[in-house]
Formats: structure tokens, sequence, C-alpha cells
């Protein structure tokens, strides 16, 4: 659509909007109400719908403007244009002063608290009878007049220019700077602050706003009618206005006006309804727009004008026109010769628990520092640390020779330090082109005044070449209007990674950048980061793909258990002793187990299997069986798949392939089905009910035998499960919560044993354990062996876990590469390759692929 006819289309309605009063005189209440309202729903979109922040507190800022300009006109003689300015100023006033705590509470505390506010409001209403007039109201209240314009003419024009201000200055701001760090703030306080911006200031604002458009609606509507009381500007009232924003959409300025007609004639015909439908009842509204309300939460949860407006393509669309050309990026340059990121002793504990402990490391200018380690390393615990998301328990973060250790992430980010994250956080309300510009947020200075005025012209211009310039710089600038939402994985890592470079950081910290993406995006990436460390820019990058570090570092740092195991160059890490132990584990002083004799068909067969997560595809054609009495490994680096696979096999995704349990496909199936067919599974990190006991814990896992177990079998299988961990007896009733971690994974296993499996899945069950837990559990893997149960064990710890299984495959990014006997595999540099991404090209062990032995079982 071009530019004149979005014009023109505006022209009509503004035509249609003064044509009202000499249409429909007999009905142009209505119309002013609908007017009068508008604006607080406005409002309420902006904060709830664009910033995130739902209240049920706006009813109160109404009542604010209402009693202030009452008060003023008719107890104190006030000039009604004087009086309506200072209530106001008044409503916004109160919300600056309520907005500071209120907005550090979210989700429902918020909802609580909003809800707190209104009734707090309403009961000063009443009780101040010698200005308010308490429960009686307050009469006398002066209208507002214009010349030949008075009563319900000159409130049909004044509530419709209000509106229109409303609309056109909310419009700007969500074009803008400032709109733009609402709306990622909506998706993500986190990922908001560390680019730049602080939320609290920016959701203090919008609150503040949505105040002064309620307490502007507040002043007309105590002129026009000359008369209020507490009950107009109660809870039910703020209920109403966030059924209107919720009805025609909760994120719309358009929907905001639709849902406020829409609701507001339905009242007005509710009044006139008959007596057995209601009619004239406050309840029967109340039932009404609760019914509405839930339909359009099951239908249409966006809200109706978000599905209209898929039916009308020729309405103008919300985002602004192109006004830049990509230009130059331009990288914040500090002193090249000292380092950009320092840190000394930097340890952070959660509870007992040392995630990272003492951890010192340097990255200087135009070099990448890879951080690697097992799961559990501390990995991206140091990136949090260094970015503000966490705050150190001890030691100290210097970046460009100034301390930050403490310091909020968006103060952090202002220094010139930008980050991905492991899962893309995009901001869903803004298109590529917009989340990119968040990425120069720190170079802006726009306010709210400025942008709802549109005077920050030349400052959104350069904004947008420099967005511009890093979409251009990654390769995706031909997707700038996109969705973000619309793009597949790969490309929604690209445009994080133009975010952050569009900041043009000193420092760029990237935490697993690689994963998910197909060998070509790989690739790219390599390319790219490389180009940045061109430019000066120190990276820190963690990563699991070690093939990818190994060709990319000029330096790496081993993380384990939270501390530093080795630093060096990628040949000097990867013929480090300590470093393979870490990735492959330490071999206990177990004899290998002897090979179970397979015969007949396996109990679980999985074949060509592929999985992964919406886009995102991980598992690729993987196969695999499993017989009665059999112990396999699934082995491989993070990241590999291992985890997906259990999920897949057990239904909790989705798949393609076959899964068959005792010959039994199983594939799609429910996973409480699969459960009660024989599969368990224990899942990684045990997920237990915190509050609930061991015996609860062991009862509802016997949950899938309730129609064929007898109350004595139960108890005789409870009491199996106290023979195998006989701890858990001692402890029988109190709640996990407080068991240790190694109690913990033993209630999971007898959890999921207490549904007598055929096939028990575990799922990494050593990790984070102590030396004394592990051989416990590696024992009663070997008593579950003995009893005829086919155990698939997910693990890392390789060297603990071989000795006590018959055989192993191991994945690398979601494919099988090698498969053989346990007895094969132990101190195979082929496995090591696997982990660590060591070029074996000439040398002795394994050939790479998968065994002739198991390319035979097929």
């Amino acid at each position: 659509m071009t530019k004149y006819l979005r014009y023109l289309i505006a022209l009509a309605l503004v035509a249609g909007w003064a044509a009202v009063p000499y249409l429909l005189p007999g009905r142009l209440s209505i119309f002013v109400t609908i007017l009068i309202y508008a604006p607080i729903v406005i409002g309420l979109s902006m904060l709830a719908g664009y910033a995130g922040q739902a209240s049920l507190g706006q009813a109160a800022f109404f009542g604010t403007g209402a009693y202030v300009n009452g008060v003023l006109v008719s107890q104190y003689g006030a000039n009604p244009w004087m009086a309506g300015i200072v209530a106001i100023a008044a409503s916004g006033l109160l919300a600056y002063i309520v907005g500071g705590p209120v907005l550090m509470l979210r989700g429902h505390y918020l909802v609580i608290a909003t809800l707190g506010f209104n009734i707090i409001v309403e009961v000063f209403a009443k009780q101040l009878r010698g200005l308010t007039g308490g429960n009686s109201g307050l009469p006398g209240i002066t209208s507002l007049e214009l010349g030949a314009y008075e009563g319900d003419v000159f409130y049909y024009y004044a509530a419709g220019l209000l509106t229109i201000a409303a609309v056109l200055l909310s419009r700007n701001l969500i074009q803008s700077r400032f709109g733009r760090a609402l709306q990622a703030i909506e998706t993500s306080e986190t990922a908001a602050a560390t680019l730049s911006i602080r939320s609290a200031h920016y959701k203090n604002l919008v609150f503040v706003w949505s105040a002064l458009l309620a307490g502007a609606a507040g002043v007309l509507y105590s002129g026009w009618v000359s008369f209020i009381s507490p009950s107009t500007f109660g809870l039910s009232f703020s209920v109403v206005l966030l059924t209107m924003a919720v009805v025609g959409g909760i994120a719309s300025i358009p929907g905001a006006l639709l849902g406020t007609a829409l609701l507001e004639l339905l009242r007005e015909e509710l009044k006139n309804a008959p007596g057995w439908l209601g009619g004239g009842s406050p309840e029967s509204e109340i039932v009404v727009f609760g019914v509405l309300l839930v339909l359009i939460v099951m239908f249409a949860p966006e809200g109706l004008w978000p599905k209209l407006s898929k039916l009308v393509p020729a309405l103008p669309p919300t985002g602004g026109e192109r006004s830049s050309e990509p230009g130059e990026l331009v990288f914040d340059r500090g002193d090249e010769s000292s380092a950009v990121l320092t840190t000394g002793g930097l340890t952070r504990r959660f509870g007992g628990l040392i995630a990272v402990k003492n951890v010192d490391l340097e990255a200087g200018p135009g070099r990448i520092l890879a951080v690697i380690g097992p799961n559990g390393a501390g990995k991206t615990t140091l990136l949090n640390l260094m970015s503000g998301v966490l705050t150190p328990t001890a030691g100290h973060i210097g970046v460009a020779g100034r301390s930050v250790a403490g310091t909020p992430a968006h103060r952090i980010a202002s220094r010139g330090v930008a980050r991905s994250w492991q899962t893309p956080r995009l901001f869903s309300l803004l298109n590529v082109l917009n989340n990119v510009k968040v990425g120069v947020h720190r170079h802006g200075r726009a306010g709210l005044v400025r942008c709802a005025l549109t005077l920050a012209r030349s400052e959104e211009q350069r904004i947008e070449a420099q967005a511009l310039a890093a979409l251009d710089l990654v390769g995706i600038l031909d997707k700038a209007d996109n969705r973000v939402t619309s793009l597949s994985f790969g490309a929604q890592r690209l445009v994080e990674l133009a975010r952050a470079l569009a900041s043009g950081p000193r420092l760029l910290l990237l935490d697993e950048p690689a994963s998910g993406l197909t060998s070509t995006e790989r690739d790219q990436l390599v390319a790219l980061i490389k180009r940045v460390r061109s430019e000066g820019v120190a990276v820190v990058l963690v990563e699991h793909n070690v093939d990818l570090v190994m060709n990319l570092a000029d330096e790496i740092l081993v993380l384990h258990h939270g501390e530093v195991l080795a630093r060096g160059t990628p040949n000097e890490i990867k013929a480090n002793p300590s470093v393979i132990a870490a990735y492959l584990g330490k071999a206990g002083d177990r004899n290998p187990a002897a090979p179970v004799a397979r015969s007949g068909d396996p109990l679980l067969s999985v074949e060509r299997l592929n999985s992964g997560y919406g886009p995102i595809r991980v598992l690729h054609d993987v196969s695999m069986q499993v017989h009665s009495g059999e112990v396999v490994a699934v082995l491989g680096r993070n990241g590999a798949g291992k985890t997906t696979l259990m999920k897949a096999i057990t239904g909790f995704i989705k798949c393609k392939g076959r899964v068959r349990l005792n010959e039994v496909v199983i594939t799609g199936r429910a996973p409480e089905v699969v459960t009660a067919l024989g599969l368990s599974l224990v899942p990684e990190r045990r997920q237990l009910l915190e509050s609930m006991t061991v015996r609860d814990h062991l009862e509802l896992g016997a949950y899938p035998r309730r129609k064929s177990a007898s109350r004595a079998g139960i108890f005789a299988d409870i009491d199996r499960c106290y023979e195998l961990f006989p701890i858990l007896r001692e402890k029988d009733r109190e709640i996990a919560r407080s068991l240790s971690g190694g109690q913990q994974q033993m209630l999971a296993i007898a959890r999921a044993l207490m549904a007598r499996p055929k096939m028990l899945l575990l799922d990494e069950p050593l990790l984070g354990l102590a030396p004394r837990v592990v051989e416990d559990i590696l024992d009663t893997i070997t008593q579950l062996r003995g009893e005829g149960i086919g155990v698939v064990v997910v693990e890392q710890n390789v060297g603990a876990v071989l000795p006590v299984v018959d055989r192993a495959y191991v994945l690398e990014n979601g494919r099988v590469v090698l498969s053989d006997s346990a007895a094969v595999l132990m101190g195979s540099t082929e496995l090591e390759a696997a982990f660590l991404g060591r070029d074996l090209s000439g040398g002795n062990g394994v050939q790479p692929g998968i065994a002739a032995s198991e390319r035979k079982e097929g």
C-alpha cells in the first residue's frame, strides 16, 4: 500500500468521526463513553501488551484524575481547564511514586499488587467524605465547554481528540527506541538488560504514560457526567478495562480501540436486555464478560484485531518505512595494548554448590579465548558473571581497565560488552531489523518525550543504518523485514549475532553459537567470528563443538567442576592428559563386565530415528538395539543429542522412524502409555517433586500399575527398592528437597523401578555425584542387569560407565559415529576423537565409523 492510500484511509476515518454528532445525535452518549475509555485501554495495551506488565489498577488512575478534577472544581472553585491539567499531573505523579516498588514484582504478584492499589484508592475515595462525598458521591462538577461546543457534543470531540492523540503518540513510542526497549523487556528482561536497557526505568515511564492517559480520561468523564462516586472506579471496572484490551488484542493499538468499542456496545445492550437475561444487573455483565474472555483466550489468544488484520491486507503496516541504507559498522576500540577483559579469583556459589571457583583469565583485543569443559563445568555461569546477569560471590571482573564486579548488566553492556545465548533470545514482537536495532540501544539518547513527538529522527536514522550494517555483515540483510518467528533456527542465531555486533562491542561473549547449526552455517559462523576478531574485538567463546574450537581459538581455557583445569593453545589442550580424563572420566578398579550373550529379538529396537525441536533437527537416522539383561551406553559430548534421543524414544517429543519395545511399535505414543508398556525413564537432573516424601515418590512410581497391582504388591516393591538403596528406608518420611544429590538420584531410579519396567533408561545418572555414590549407582546397574532388565545409560563419565556396560553407541551431532563392545572402546583413540575432535588420520585404533558387528544388527 502506498503512503497516500494510508493517508486517504486515515482522512476517511477522521471525517467519519467528525460526522457522528450530526448523523447519530440520539446515540452520541455511547460514543462519548467509548472515546473516554479508549485512551485508558490504549495505555493498558502499552503497559501490559508491549511492556508485559499486567495491571488491574488502571481504574485507580482514572478515578484519581476524576476526583482531583472534581474536588478542585466543586470544592475550591478552580478553573475547570487548570483543574484538569493538575488532575492529569496528579495521576502521573501517583503512578511514578507507586510504580517504583510495584513494578519490581512480576507475574501474578504484580497483578495482585495493582489490584491492591486499586482497592486502596477506592477506600480513600469512600473515607475522605469531606472532600469526595464518600459513598454518596461528589456532585456539582462544572463541565468544560468551548464556544458553542458544550454538553455531549463538546465531550465527544474532546474525547475524540484525546483518543487520536493517544493513538498517534503511543504509535510513535512503539516504533521508536523507547518502544523497542519496552518490547524487549516484554520478551526477556534479562536479555534486554544485556543490551543496555534499564528495565526499571522504562517500566516506570510506561506506567506513568498509561496513568496520564487514564487521568486525562478521568478529567473528561467527571466533567461530562458532573457527578462521580467510588463505585465507578472500583475493581470491576479495572477488570472491564483489561477485558477490553485482551479482546481487541493486548499488544495492539487498533485492537484497543476495537475491544473498547465492542465491549462498551455490549455493556449498553446488556443494560437493555430482558430481565430473564439479567438485564440491568451488574452480575450479568461480569458473567458475560468472563465467558467472552475465556472464549477469546481459548480461540483467539492474540485478540480479535490480529486475526481481522490478516483478512484485510490493504490496512497500513504497523512498522515504519525504511529510511536508511546500511552504514559502516564501527566497533568500540580501546587501548589495544591492554586486556579488554580480566578476572581474578572469580567465584560464584549457589547455596552449597560452587559453580565457579577462583577463575583467573584474560581476553585481549583481536583474540579469541575459548572456554570448554564437560557438562556442569560452569561455562555458562562464567559468561553470566562476565555480562552481569549474575553477581560474583567473590573475585574481580575488569572490562577495559574498570572494575565491573557486581555492576548491573545494563551498565556492563554500556561499557561495550555484548553477548549471545545458548538458545536465541529474540524479541518476538519485533521484526528482524527492529531486533537488531535494539542492539544499538546504548548509542541512543532519545527518551519518552522526544520519541512520542518524533523529535529524534536523525538519531533513528543512525540507529537504522548501524543495524542494517550488522545484518549485511552476517549475510541476512534480505530478511530485515521478516518476523523473527518465521526464521529457521540458524537464521535466528545470525539475527542474535547481528544484534550483538550492532552495538559495536569491544568484548563479544558467545554462548554455544554453533549449537543447532548445519555444517554450512557453522562454516559461515567461523568466518564471521574471524572477521570480528580482525576488527580488534575480544571474543570469549563457550562452545561444545570441540572441532570448531580447535580450528578457531587463539587460546583455550578448560573448566572442570567450576575450576580452571588447563589453559593453552589448541594443540596443547588436545594433548593434555587431564583434559582427556575430564572429558572421558577415569576408569575405576572395576573389571569389565562379561558381555551378555544376545539371542532372539531385541527388547528395544530404534530404527532410523529423526527428531528435534521445532525447526531444529537434532537426531539424524539414529539406530540402536538393546536386549534383555543387556546394559548399553549412549556416549557423546554435550549437544550430541543424547537426551533428545531419550525423549524421542519415550514419546516426550515427536519423531520420525520406528521405536519398538518387545516387538510393539511405540513410536508416537504418549509417555504414560510407553511407561505402562514397560519402558521407564530416569530424566537428567532427576526431576523430583521436592515437597513430596520418599514414600510418596515410590507410590507415585507405581501409578502405571494402579489397575493391576495389589496394595501388598506395591508395598513389596517398595521394600525391594529399599533393599537396593538402604538409605532410602531411613529417609522414608523425609521430603525430596532435604535429600543429598546422591540420595535424590537413588530415589529417581527407585521411582522408575516401581513401574516394573522391562527397559530402564538412565539419563546422566552419575552427574555431580561423589565417588562413593557413583560406585553405589554402578552396583545397582549391575544388579539390575543380573535380573534381566535392559538398561540404557546416557553418560559423559565414560571411564566410570564403560566397565559396567556391554556395548556403547557414540553420538556426534545427532548421528551414531561409533559403536562397539565396551572392551574394544576402552582406551580407543577413536573415542577420544569423538570427544576432543583430535585428527587421527593415519593413527592406530578403531577406524572411524560404526563397527562391523553393529552393522550386522541392521
